[in-house]
């Protein structure tokens, strides 16, 4: 009796280890795989002598959570432009943003912040996350 406990024991523990590892597996936390910036700059424009200029952004995300929506990338404490989803790869997902620094047509542009470089994201529960971007890359043309 106490040899069929012990198995039907282990046997248990076998399978609650092999269907927890598996959710664990499907509930990866996203982590960035790349993050690229390229320099832009144009003339200015509407007869001022302000030039436009800001870096346009690029971030490869591995593990990015279903019905997830970038809010913001935080780059140089400079928040981006609206982010947007510009591709899906079997590596994850591409996120492409653009930083204004100076422009004579935005009249806005978005104030310098403590934050560090980091994407900020909502799941579709509406709750707010970010993923911390410790390393850019210069993008090569």
């Amino acid at each position: 009796m106490k040899i069929i406990f012990i198995c039907f024991f282990v046997l248990s523990m076998m399978v609650t280890a092999c269907s927890t590892s598996k959710n664990a597996d499907n509930k990866r936390d996203p982590n960035i795989v790349k993050a690229t910036y390229h320099h832009w700059h144009h003339a200015p424009m509407h007869h001022s002598t302000v030039p436009e200029g800001g870096a346009d952004l690029t971030l490869l995300v591995k593990n990015w959570p279903r019905h997830a929506t970038p809010s913001s990338i935080i780059w140089n404490h400079i928040p981006s432009l609206q982010p947007t989803i510009a591709d899906t790869t079997d590596v994850g997902v591409v996120i492409k943003a653009r930083v204004v620094v100076t422009s004579s047509v935005l009249q806005n542009l978005p104030k310098k912040t403590e934050k560090s470089d980091r994407l900020i994201y909502q799941t579709a529960d509406s709750t707010s996350h970010f993923i911390k971007i410790d390393h850019w890359q210069e993008a090569k043309n």
